[in-house]
């Protein structure tokens, strides 16, 4: 598996997410992801939206061995689901992978599904939980108590979060590990916390 590393360039937006390629390279045209989704899942993991981008490999590689970059060629398969629970867990199980990479490292291993399992045995209640309760007709986000992080439309609130950030001082291409501009174009490092088992 070729693990050379990778300069990602912005290639642009989708749906107010940041889009990076490698090299620049035109990534394929894919409908806009639905974002609500993407914000309470990000949520569930201590995440705002604005921390995450797509980005597109055109090797096929993984996009998330060192950055919080979710797969744009994913979408099509996320849009393709008929339930909104099922694209909660899709990309619920997509974000987990993402985030267990940035504490174990880019490879595949017993350690990496560890890392996921457990993140989506803490994330996937309170989804599921707010996903019923959206259902039933209580409309917009569902209320997290407890510290937990919580996603409105005026915004992040961080709650207990694991996640914590610095500036990186970086310009140029992407290319440190976990690290991308934010909306406001800084270079943002974030570092998952993970407990060794």
């Amino acid at each position: 598996r070729d693990m050379a590393p990778r300069a990602w360039r912005r290639s642009g937006s989708l749906g107010g997410i940041t889009v990076f390629s490698v090299d620049g390279q035109p990534p394929p045209q894919v409908e806009r992801p639905d974002v609500n989704v993407l914000c309470r899942v990000c949520a569930a993991f201590g995440l705002a939206v604005g921390q995450i981008a797509f980005a597109f490999d055109p090797t096929g590689r993984c996009v998330c061995e060192e950055n919080l970059f979710l797969d744009l060629a994913r979408i099509p398969r996320a849009s393709s689901l008929v339930s909104p629970g099922s694209a909660l867990i899709f990309w619920a199980t997509e974000v987990a992978t993402m985030v267990a990479h940035q504490g174990t490292g880019p490879a595949i291993d017993e350690r990496l599904l560890q890392v996921q399992a457990d993140l989506l045995a803490h994330a996937l209640p309170g989804l599921l939980q707010s996903d019923a309760q959206i259902g039933a007709g209580s409309g917009g986000h569902a209320e997290q108590s407890g510290g937990e992080p919580s996603w409105s439309p005026g915004g992040y609130s961080g709650g207990g979060s694991s996640w914590s950030s610095g500036y990186a001082g970086q310009s140029g291409g992407y290319g440190s590990q976990s690290s991308f501009p934010d909306a406001h174009g800084t270079w943002v490092a974030h570092h998952w916390q993970s407990g060794r088992h």
